[in-house]
Order: structure tokens, then sequence, then C-alpha cells
């Protein structure tokens, strides 16, 4: 399983002109804080199920006023993109 963030783990503005960034973090199944600025990698091992495997993911971000860099108003977003590659 690996899951990549086309923004390396941040949302951006979409207004014209605006460079700042939203950082977040991402929660897998039981595992937390985890970092999109470079891809995640899960190797798993052997056969699921015929009911397959359920993971939850959440995205997780500071409240606007306590982050530690202010951003501008603005609408901000990033895509996540997760892949299973079976072997």
């Amino acid at each position: 399983i690996t899951i990549t963030s086309t923004n390396a783990g941040s949302m951006k503005g979409i207004t014209p002109g605006n460079a700042d960034s939203y950082p977040y973090t991402m929660k897998f199944g039981t595992l937390s804080n985890i970092s999109l600025t470079t891809p995640y990698v899960m190797e798993m091992s052997g056969k699921t199920t015929t009911d397959g495997s359920a993971y939850s993911l959440t995205v997780e971000f500071q409240n606007y006023w306590n982050l530690r860099t202010p951003v501008s108003p603005d609408t901000y977003r990033d895509t996540i993109t997760v892949t299973i590659a079976a072997a």
C-alpha cells in the first residue's frame, strides 16, 4: 500500500498568488502522525480473507488559530492517492 500527496502533505490555497500552505498529518489503521512529505509505504504479506481488510484513513490538521505559520483566508486543498499493488 502506498499513500502519496500531490503537495507533499500540505494543502495549498486555491486563490492565484496565494503561496501559503496548510500542513496536515494522517492516521492509517493504528498508525498516527504520518507525514506525506514523502510517499508512505506499508508492505504486507500473505493473502487477505475473501472479505478483504479494512483500515481507517484519517486526515488531521491543526486549528487555524494554532498554526505555527498563519495562512491567508482561502480554500486549501490537496489530493491524496492510495495505491494497492498485489504481487
